[in-house]
């Protein structure tokens, strides 16, 4: 197993087709971070990203109605899951926060301006492949394809206690 993950790809027994991972980020993707959050102290070797993927009902490679009212839900679905894990991790004293799916900004902290991409994300540490012939950069779950939802969180938390609470959130 590479030394980088904390969790391997796992599914969630509380949401059905949701998958997470967890893996410590490496030092050149944690300088775009420390961008992304500006203000926060993310430390070398102990910052994670909790990788989330949710099966989408239809392939979200086109724009229309159909794909928006899809994203939606599962934009939705991330964010009670991500705010649950965030109070359990935050309750214990540890900083947490997750990017908007949709913008690549700071849910919770203040926005320097960077984004994260979350396909950027699961492209550098899970190595999915990511199709940009459509226009922009889209990526491809090995099982789901283009019908997946990818959205990020990230922690300073010690890996048990991410761990931990991975568990309590995901019905584990």
């Amino acid at each position: 197993m590479d030394s980088r993950v904390v969790v391997e790809t796992t599914s969630s027994q509380a949401l059905e087709d949701f998958e997470y991972s967890a893996l410590l980020v490496p030092r050149t993707m944690l300088r775009e971070l420390r961008h992304v959050f500006a203000g926060i102290d993310l430390p070398d070797g102990e910052t994670i990203a909790v990788l989330t993927c949710q099966k989408a009902s239809v392939p979200l490679t086109n724009w229309g109605d159909e794909e928006a009212a899809e994203k939606d839900r599962l934009l939705e679905r991330f964010l009670v899951w991500a705010k649950d894990l965030r109070s359990k991790l935050e309750g214990k004293g540890f900083w947490s926060d997750f990017t908007d799916p949709c913008t690549g900004l700071p849910y919770n902290g203040d926005s320097s301006g960077s984004i994260y991409p979350d396909v950027d994300g699961f492209e550098r540490l899970l190595r999915y492949s990511v199709d940009g012939s459509m226009g922009c950069r889209i990526m491809s779950h090995p099982k789901w394809r283009f019908s997946s939802y990818p959205a990020t969180f990230f922690t300073t938390a010690p890996r048990q206690e991410l761990v931990d609470s991975l568990k309590l959130t995901n019905g584990l």
